[in-house]
């Protein structure tokens, strides 16, 4: 007999078998978004390791209006390290635009700014920025900064 809590309780529980159903889908889906991989870096000046450079990775995530910004110093060696940046976005999943993640690393040293690598990520990959490959930089200080048209980086960095 259908009676009005009955056919609350169907509906309810229609509502959480979608919700749940959905989440699902989601997950499924990942929506957990990859914004900037993992980078890995050295710092030089005339093939010289350059200690205490300080190194700024900056991004921005269009669905969110969120920008971030963190910083490394190199060590002994020239080295820096950047972890990978994620965020959870079911809008990111679900929307039909295509992802577009503005990326920028600086380094500053000698009281001078140099644009080390600069790219707009175009998916939500680890490692989509180099079509699978790590970012592994050679960032000599005294390079002209280029475009490389092949991976669409710009900057004074090199890809090993």
């Amino acid at each position: 007999m259908k009676t009005p809590l009955n056919m609350l309780a169907a509906s309810i529980g229609a509502l959480a078998f979608s919700t749940m159903l959905l989440a699902t889908e989601v997950s499924a889906m990942g929506w957990n978004k990859i914004l900037f991989s993992n980078v890995r870096g050295v710092v030089l000046i005339r093939g010289t390791p350059v200690k205490d450079a300080l190194v700024t990775r900056w991004f921005e995530f269009g669905f969110t209006e969120e920008s971030k910004t963190d910083t490394a110093t190199t060590n002994s060696k020239g080295e820096f390290t950047f972890p990978q940046i994620s965020r959870r976005s079911l809008l990111a999943s679900i929307a039909p635009a295509r992802p577009d993640v503005p990326q920028k690393i600086s380094i500053t040293h000698g009281g001078k700014e140099y644009l080390a690598w600069f790219f707009t990520k175009k998916n939500y990959d680890a490692n989509g920025e180099l079509h699978g490959k790590p970012i592994d930089l050679v960032c000599e200080l005294t390079n002209e900064r280029i475009y490389d048209e092949k991976t669409d980086v710009d900057g004074i960095c090199r890809i090993r």
